[in-house]
């Protein structure tokens, strides 16, 4: 079974009707190759995408005259051809998928289910209700040995007062991981913190292109449920960025 975890988007020019758009080979290993037709359902809070072939005559006199259906397509990334699923509009909204709505996809063969993540089941920082995405633990190599690793980049640190001349301070616990942005210069406030001070203390650094990246790596991450390929979801407001295990 393929997990993917994501956020439902808007469609271009129009920010209040939703829009998920998966792409990828793995839509064709589960049987949802181009020009294979899709049908919707909508069961136990899931939206259900079946695949029904390519004949869009025998599907039609299969269904319903209310199930909707839509059929994937093919879109270039990176000059590689791959099949593209777009779900919009009502196709979303009359099941209650709004713009904003984290969700998690199931996906094995000739079906993909697709539920709201219920964030009421989490712990959230009262402050942090204004951006959110989701990202996963990458791979890190250290000395040769293989690592978990957060990484948050994009220019959008910066805008959240994330800057490579402050320091951060890094409050963990079980799941969940607080970078809150500090007043402190690095170079001038560092060298008066003792040891224990600074273990809870990073500095955000710049890319070669030019964007600002906060980073995490250890197998310390582990003992805290962040191994790699561990979802996880990113909660941000300025000044504060809360980083919360998923649950799959």
């Amino acid at each position: 079974m393929i997990i993917k975890h994501t956020i439902i988007g808007n469609l271009p020019r129009n920010t209040k009707k939703p829009q998920l758009m998966l792409i990828g080979a793995w839509l064709e290993s589960i049987g949802f190759g181009a020009g294979t037709f899709v049908a919707i359902t909508y069961t136990d809070s899931s939206l259900i995408l079946k695949s029904s072939g390519c004949d869009y005559h025998v599907l039609v006199h299969s269904m319903t005259a209310d199930t909707p259906i839509i059929q994937v397509t093919n879109r270039l990334k990176r000059k590689i051809s791959l099949p593209h699923l777009v779900l919009n509009g009502e196709n979303l909204t009359r099941y209650g998928f709004d713009v904003g709505t984290p969700v998690i996809v199931y996906a094995s063969s000739d079906t993909i289910h697709i539920k709201p993540i219920n964030l009421l089941s989490y712990d959230f920082c009262s402050q942090l209700i204004m951006k959110k995405k989701i990202c996963r633990v990458h791979r890190g190599i250290h000395r040769g040995m293989l690592l978990p690793k957060i990484q948050l980049t994009g220019t959008w640190l910066s805008q959240l007062g994330f800057t490579i001349e402050k320091l951060v301070f890094v409050n963990c616990s079980p799941h969940q991981i607080t970078f809150k942005a500090t007043d402190i210069i690095k170079y001038r406030h560092e060298q008066h913190m003792n040891k224990k001070e600074r273990a809870k203390h990073i500095t955000p650094h710049s890319l070669p292109s030019g964007k600002i990246a906060i980073r995490l790596q250890g197998l310390w991450l582990e003992a805290l449920g962040f191994s790699i390929k561990t979802p996880f979801f990113v909660h941000y407001n300025h000044g504060i960025i809360q980083v919360t295990r998923l649950e799959t």
